[in-house]
């Protein structure tokens, strides 16, 4: 989809299908991606660093450092890599709707 704007530049602009959300599975490969080595890292460095501290405490530790770092940090940035795999045409057959008719629907 191409538009011009008022001085006359054309802005690119790629439009999503409705349906071309990504799948659940393939949302739960890139949380398995990031959450991995950073649990891991985080888990090893803790106990490196804090050794007194008990297995409740340093798993507590963990998740307060593993879940913003995710949110924030990881899961954009996994996103932002996997945007072609993650939103590529599942309907290639099908034609994009056009002025509202999809031809899946009954009229």
């Amino acid at each position: 989809m191409t538009t011009s704007t008022t001085s006359g530049a054309r802005i690119s602009a790629h439009v999503h299908h409705p349906d071309d959300k990504p799948a659940k599975w393939q949302l739960a490969v890139l949380s398995f991606i990031g959450l991995y080595p950073l649990v891991m890292l985080a888990s090893w460095v803790s106990s490196a660093w804090l050794p007194q501290l008990m297995l409740p405490e340093r798993t507590l530790l963990v998740i307060a450092l593993v879940v913003p770092t995710m949110t924030y940090l990881v899961n954009p940035l996994l996103h932002r890599l996997a945007h072609p795999w993650l939103h590529r045409a599942r309907h290639a057959a099908r034609p994009p709707a056009a002025h509202g008719f999809s031809p899946d629907k009954e009229s």
